[in-house]
């Protein structure tokens, strides 16, 4: 991953741009854009890993607190595959593991219809913003 001058990581690949920033100190965005497929997904796959120990790295464990949380913005991608998808279901066992939050933002239907076809979309939890995103899954850390 290159650095960028605002302190983000970004990854691109022939067709892919993948980008990760920090929201908060509790919340890292990875920003996906382009087609994910066999030849893009190891790119995305980067970037989340490098989101999900960032936000490791930056996790606390004291009660009451809201999880870190990973969210990945899909609204940009207008393919995916299924290596793509197989890197969402790795990302999601990873973040599981590590104790934090990871959550979907889509709303093309590359990306929904995908998901549906899977069933994944009954295992990962997917958010029409990232302000809907945001507030479900701060909303579950303190339930």
């Amino acid at each position: 991953m290159t650095s960028t001058q605002d302190g983000s990581a970004q990854e691109q690949v022939a067709g892919l741009t993948a980008s990760v920033h920090s929201l908060s100190d509790t919340a890292t965005e990875v920003r996906i854009v382009g087609s994910l497929d066999l030849l893009t997904a190891p790119a995305m796959a980067t970037a989340i890993t490098t989101a999900l120990t960032s936000a490791t790295a930056g996790s606390t464990e004291e009660p009451g607190q809201v999880a870190n949380v990973v969210l990945i913005d899909m609204q940009g991608v207008d393919f995916l595959g299924s290596a793509g998808l197989s890197v969402l279901v790795d990302a999601e066992k990873q973040a599981d593991r590590d104790g934090l939050s990871l959550a979907l933002v889509a709303t093309g239907h590359p990306v929904l219809h995908a998901l549906q076809v899977t069933g994944l979309d009954k295992v990962l939890r997917v958010y029409p913003d990232r302000e809907a995103a945001l507030a479900a899954v701060g909303d579950a850390a303190t339930n």
